[in-house]
């Protein structure tokens, strides 16, 4: 899908309708989910891991006598409720068993808060919130989201190396951080930073039935919905995308070392997530526990990450050099030249390779 196709019309003032549904949504977040909505998963096999990093909900700093440098600064999140989620369960207890490893907390939302899908946009909402009303030392700094058609394959690899860290200026006004599909952003994990911004865009992506009624968000609405918004003109800019396979890898793509499978339209789920499962649940998994260090994953994260910093410092570089020049014929081509570099910055950094490219064919024509 081109960029084009997910750009939505953006501009206009919120209807009193949008309003009107924000306040019910925060009327939900501030009165309804402290009431037994909002309850973490503690899976009975885990109990005697004495290490274990859930927190629950109510529970608000239960590592709060540890060191600063034992502050997590990623929590991870999920959802699973009805009458058959045995083996979405034991999906999440993979992702419990690498948060224990990594001292990450765990919510997990297991009672239906809004129809359908929303409710995973409401949850993170509500987490959000949790979180910037904190004192900024003691909160988290990310929420991961997962869809229990996730299996933790690699319990060695820390979820940090996939978010900027917060000195990086580069990357201050990321917000999101996420992976295309054929079908657009795919939100069965994607990351979201603790901040304000955060809490407007998935509000938006929310309302979006209401203040986009005309807009046919099909059968994946809470999807279609956030991937209109956070590639919006309003924020494009604070949306990185990554190489899908960091962290949304497809079963015939694990290789040793993977950290995440994600089953999403697989058609043979059920039985891709059993073998999985299994091997996870009974030990057979040792050859997929390569640390960080050892694994295929810095090479390519390195070169992602030094890739996506080079094009946005080139973009600083171009903005504050055509600010000095006067010959119109020369200030035409470096404006084209920032115009697609901005827009490889945007929509690119997905595919390093390319964008090596169009960083390399900039600077032979500008000289920056």
């Amino acid at each position: 899908m081109a960029p084009k196709d997910w750009t939505s019309t953006v501009g206009r003032r919120p209807s009193y309708r949008l309003w009107g549904l924000l306040a019910l949504a925060f009327i939900l977040i501030f009165f309804i989910t402290p009431v037994d909505k909002l309850r973490s998963l503690r899976p009975e096999s885990l109990k005697e891991l004495e290490n274990y990093s859930y927190k629950l909900p109510e529970a608000l700093h239960p590592q709060d006598s540890v060191g600063d440098a034992d502050q997590a600064r990623i929590g991870l999140v999920s959802m699973a409720y009805g009458n058959d989620t045995a083996v979405y369960d034991r999906a999440i207890e993979s992702h419990a068993r690498h948060a224990a490893r990594h001292k990450y907390p765990l919510f997990v939302l297991r009672r239906e808060v809004a129809e359908g899908y929303w409710s995973k946009t409401l949850y993170l909402i509500s987490l959000l919130i949790q979180e910037l009303a904190k004192p900024e030392s003691t909160r988290l700094e990310w929420l991961m989201w997962f869809d229990a058609d996730s299996v933790v394959l690699n319990r060695e690899i820390p979820l940090e190396v996939f978010v900027p860290d917060k000195s990086d200026a580069a990357f201050d006004n990321t917000n999101v951080v996420s992976a295309h599909d054929q079908w657009g952003m795919n939100t069965g994990i994607f990351f979201t930073r603790v901040h304000p911004r955060s809490v407007a865009i998935l509000t938006k992506a929310f309302g979006y039935p209401t203040w986009r009624p005309e807009e046919d968000l099909q059968h994946a609405y809470d999807q279609r919905a956030l991937d209109l918004t956070i590639c919006s003109a309003e924020f494009q800019r604070n949306v990185l995308w990554v190489p899908r396979p960091f962290f949304n890898a497809r079963h015939e793509e694990v290789v040793p070392g993977t950290m995440f499978v994600h089953f999403y339209s697989d058609t043979k789920r059920p039985e891709h997530m059993q073998e999985w499962l299994e091997k996870g649940e009974t030990g057979r998994d040792a050859d997929m526990q390569i640390p960080y260090n050892e694994s295929y994953y810095p090479a390519q994260v390195d070169q992602f990450w030094s890739t996506a910093r080079e094009c946005r410092s080139l973009v600083q570089l171009g903005q504050d050099s055509i600010k000095s020049v006067q010959d119109q014929t020369l200030r035409k081509v470096l404006q084209e030249n920032l115009a697609r570099l901005e827009s490889a910055c945007i929509w690119k950094t997905e595919d390093v390779a390319n964008l090596k490219v169009i960083i390399d064919e900039v600077k032979l024509a500008t000289h920056w």
